[in-house]
């Protein structure tokens, strides 16, 4: 029988084992009464630690609390404040938080644990405060807002209960006494509960030192042992170990080795067997792999045995690679062609829409051009109405709403004319209406308004074939006109659903439409009411600067310019300023009237390298004929930085500068600022400075 490896280990660690037994068995009794004594220590040092210092901590801080609110107390009686003020919201902040809601929920969660005496004592403390609190309940309701310090009866109520002998001062000066009593009785266990830990762990370390003796010896004489069976078994065990150990390596780091190992007479001798076989094994199937990824499936590859899994395995995956294969470039070939297919047809759909879409926009811009004709040029409009102006800006290339003038012997007229649809119908609908007024106004040069509704909505009735059953047809015009006599000391009016507002001084007169639109009705059917207005000299409108919250085409924030001619009633908005980064922007100041045109001053928000937001303040100059157009736009002119050696401190809200008022004065140029909605400040430039940075 041989002596085999596992008998040569087993002798070996039987030794090993009956020493660290007895080893064992010598720290096992000394470890038990070490661990409780020990106990004993732990105990006192975790109730010190979870229920003494916290209580004693908590109770520190609950005295703490309640002389800090006696002084805040007094205070709120004797020096008149607003109700945010600071020391009033830390009071309040005590009673109703820190006291309650955190130093007794604490004591009360760790009193369970404490003497029967600290907890009765601790209540006791409690329900004295809760008093002391109530009193000053009664402070505070005497004096809840600033204009209540001026109470007489207030402040001698107040003075009674704060007197140095007062009432609330004494329950205050007794609830310090018994929290320091009750401070003192902690402390004093607290200390008492340390000297029974100290002694308890003076013991254990005693104990501990015996066992360390112990286990050294142990560690010295068993190693020697060990080294002796080590040295016995070496020989043996690691030499082959130690070839398969490098060999396992190389194949974990996927090297094949090159030579086999030569097995010995025993257990690890079989294991070198095994591993030569293995080692065949994979040169064999790296040899199989190689191949079958050259696409090489006719490779002769055999199994070790009938139970080789991985053989018969990539046997498998060799036939499924090539079934897969075969498929795969079947379907590149099939989807080559389809893709190739597929972009002839793309192409040719691409190329009919935009020949499509180059005719219909063509199209559309020539009927513009078709449009535009029937719009009176300028210089016609100068010639019968002088200082005047057009604003005119279709929603789409072409539009519904046109206007129109002309003149007769004894008249000019004007018309605002909106068509029904939009876009292209509304063009069409806007050249039979011009078409329809240039007929309607021929023939009297002396006809009205009404009249010329009148023969406009039979004009425009025949034109749409209304008459041949197409009644129902919605097609139409809204439109107010006007007509002037040649010395603009008279003018006349009349309306399809467009009513006329007139300005005398502050006076506004709304002149009503009639409410049937051009084209509803059958001729003879409805009558125009004409309306004659006397023009006075004087007659004025206005304009301002607005920031609209909603507006429908608004997606950007920025700043408009709107008219009114009453100051009541505002409208023809014009968005001149559009923000720069997507921020708030808003006007300021009034414009002033200068030389080069009409300069006022605005605000926008901008964001520093913390994305804070900051307030800054800019320049802008609009034309004097035409105030809807910028002509300049300056750079950033001051921001909350400009005020901060005057101002250091922030105000209610902080990096914020809003301009709200401009004078022009001789050279001087003066701004005014609101500064974090806080201070008024003034800033002062000179003329030739703000000319020169406008030019920026």
């Amino acid at each position: 029988m041989r002596f085999t490896i596992g008998r040569k280990l087993g002798l070996g660690f039987g030794i090993i084992l009956l020493l660290v037994v007895a080893v064992f068995v010598l720290a096992y009794n000394t470890t038990k009464d070490n661990l409780d004594t020990l106990s004993v220590g732990i105990d006192e040092n975790d109730f010190i630690s979870n229920y003494s210092a916290p209580t004693l901590t908590d109770l520190q801080r609950l005295r703490d609390n309640v002389e800090e609110s006696k002084n805040l107390i007094v205070r709120w009686a004797t020096i008149p404040s607003y109700t945010e003020h600071p020391d009033k919201r830390r009071l309040l902040k005590i009673k109703d938080t820190i006291v309650p809601m955190d130093i007794q929920k604490s004591l009360t969660n760790n009193m369970d644990s404490l003497s029967p005496v600290v907890q009765d004592s601790i209540r006791a403390v409690f329900r004295e405060i809760d008093d002391l609190f109530s009193q000053y309940q009664e402070v505070q309701s005497l004096f809840p807002n600033l204009a209540s310090y001026d109470s007489v009866f207030n402040n001698m109520q107040a003075t009674f209960l704060i007197a140095p002998d007062g009432m609330m001062i004494t329950k205050a000066k007794q609830v310090s006494i018994r929290l320091d009593r009750l401070i003192t009785e902690v402390h004093d266990d607290n200390d008492r509960r340390t000297v029974r830990m100290n002694t308890a762990f003076e013991l254990a370390e005693n104990d501990g030192s015996y066992l360390i003796r112990a286990i050294l010896y142990g560690l010295i004489f068993i190693p020697i042992i060990v080294l002796i069976v080590a040295v016995l078994t070496a020989r043996a065990i690691t030499k082959p170990v130690r070839e398969l150990k490098g060999m396992l390596i190389k194949l974990g780091k996927g090297i094949i080795p090159e030579r086999e190992i030569k097995p010995s007479n025993d257990e690890i001798g079989d294991m070198s067997v095994a591993m030569n076989k293995l080692v065949k094994g994979i040169n064999h199937t790296t040899e199989f792999a190689h191949h079958i990824g050259q696409s090489n499936f006719d490779y002769e590859y055999q199994p070790l045995s009938d139970d080789d899994t991985l053989g018969h395995a990539l046997l498998k995956m060799r036939d499924d690679l090539a079934e897969n294969e075969r498929i795969l470039e079947q379907k590149v070939i099939e989807r080559t062609e389809e893709v190739v297919r597929q972009k002839g047809e793309l192409e040719g759909q691409k190329m009919k829409i935009e020949e499509l879409y180059k005719d219909v926009t063509d199209s559309i811009k020539y009927a513009k051009r078709l449009q535009d004709s029937i719009l009176p040029p300028d210089s016609v409009r100068a010639n019968l109405i002088p200082n005047s102006f057009v604003l005119f800006k279709p929603k789409d290339i072409v539009s519904g709403d046109f206007y129109w003038m002309d003149s007769t012997e004894d008249k000019i007229h004007i018309a605002a004319v909106d068509c029904t649809g939009h876009g292209v119908p509304g063009a069409f609908m806007s050249l039979v209406g011009s078409n329809a007024l240039d007929i309607a106004v021929q023939g009297d040069s002396k006809k009205g308004p009404a009249e010329i509704l009148g023969e406009l909505n039979r004009v425009t009735s025949e034109s749409l074939n209304k008459g041949e059953g197409n009644s129902k047809v919605r097609d139409g015009m809204d439109l107010a006109m006007i007509s002037f006599n040649k010395d603009f000391t008279k003018m006349e009016y009349s309306g399809a659903n467009n009513p006329l507002y007139h300005v005398r001084g502050d006076v506004l007169t709304q002149t009503k439409a009639d409410k049937f639109a051009i084209g509803s009705f059958e001729y003879g059917e409805h009558q125009y009411t004409n309306h004659d207005i006397e023009i006075k000299k004087g007659d004025l409108i206005y304009a301002s600067f607005t920031r609209p919250n909603a507006f429908p085409d608004i997606s950007t924030p920025g700043v408009w310019v709107s008219y009114s001619p009453d100051l009541v009633f505002w409208g023809q908005r014009h968005r001149i300023i559009l923000s720069e980064n997507g921020e708030v922007t808003g006007t300021g100041s009034p414009p002033v009237k200068m030389p080069y045109g009409w300069l006022a001053a605005y605000h926008e928000t901008t964001r520093d390298e913390n994305n804070k937001t900051k307030y800054v303040t800019k320049l802008v100059v609009l034309d004097l004929e035409n105030p809807w157009k910028v002509k300049y736009k300056s750079p950033v002119l001051l921001t909350r930085e400009n005020f901060r050696d005057i101002l250091p401190e922030d105000g209610f809200i902080p990096d914020t500068v809003f301009t709200t008022g401009l004078i022009v004065d001789k050279d001087k140029m003066y701004l005014y600022h609101g500064v974090d909605d806080t201070w008024t400040a003034e800033t002062s430039y000179n003329i030739e400075e703000i000319n020169e940075f406008l030019k920026q």
